[in-house]
């Protein structure tokens, strides 16, 4: 998990956005829809640690795989940057 952390970190800044907080498993960002931008950007690597630990988590949910759909979660969202 902390190199698909610091991978997306990697991402956001290529991306031009900003990070506020970092933590272990997880970080806020003023980029919405974060995945999305990372695999649809032609400047990222299309196979990255993102689309595996995706990948892995739908994997490991193959009973239901409709409760995971996405690699990142939005754990709270709020407005502004810091809310």
């Amino acid at each position: 998990m902390r190199s698909v952390v610091g991978e997306c970190l990697h991402n956001i800044q290529i991306l031009g956005g900003a990070i506020v907080s970092v933590t272990t498993d997880g970080f806020i960002t003023n980029i919405e829809n974060l995945e999305e931008k990372i695999y649809s950007d032609n400047r990222l690597k299309k196979c990255c640690l993102l689309k595996i630990y995706s990948q892995l988590r739908k994997n490991l949910a193959f009973r239901d795989p409709k409760l995971v759909v996405d690699a990142l979660e939005i754990k709270y969202k709020g407005v502004g940057i810091i809310s």
